[in-house]
């Protein structure tokens, strides 16, 4: 994965913010993109995509509502109106897995990072802005290193 650039901005900061402050409320999250949108607007607008485990029992419609209403309460309305979708992926699903797996490292809130990657083209994506990735095997491999430590 080719992290092109960290970007910043006061939106990007806001979302971390929002993001940490669900993480803290809700749970982490597996994966947390912002996708240019499709529109042709002046201002920008982003497709916003979400996978958590803590969202995984939950269908669909209670899923995008549930981080919908947590944005909401959470960010500027200048900020939320940005948002122009919400998407959920499961976390077992297939861009979910080869995205986070490509990392070496978790990318946890704090940094915005404008990424390009195989796993994106994959998927019909060019680049995306990464605020959270978590790799499923680096959580594996942290629990196996503590319990063989024992």
């Amino acid at each position: 994965m080719a992290f092109t650039t960290v970007v910043s901005g006061q939106f990007y900061e806001q979302m971390i913010g929002a993001i940490r402050q669900i993480a803290n409320q809700r749970g982490p999250f597996t994966l947390v993109m912002l996708l240019p949108s499709d529109s042709n607007t002046s201002d920008s607008q982003w497709n916003a995509v979400f996978s958590a485990k803590w969202l995984d029992p939950l269908s669909l419609r209670e899923a995008v509502k549930s981080i919908s209403d947590e944005l909401k309460g959470t960010l500027p309305d200048g900020a939320f109106a940005k948002i122009q979708r919400v998407s959920i992926l499961r976390t077992t699903e297939s861009f979910v897995r080869e995205v986070t797996s490509d990392l070496t490292i978790p990318i946890a809130p704090g940094t915005a990072y404008r990424v390009q990657s195989f796993a994106f083209s994959r998927f019909g994506v060019d680049e995306a802005i990464i605020l959270v990735a978590d790799p499923p095997s680096q959580a594996h491999a942290q629990g196996s290193k503590v319990h063989n430590s024992r």
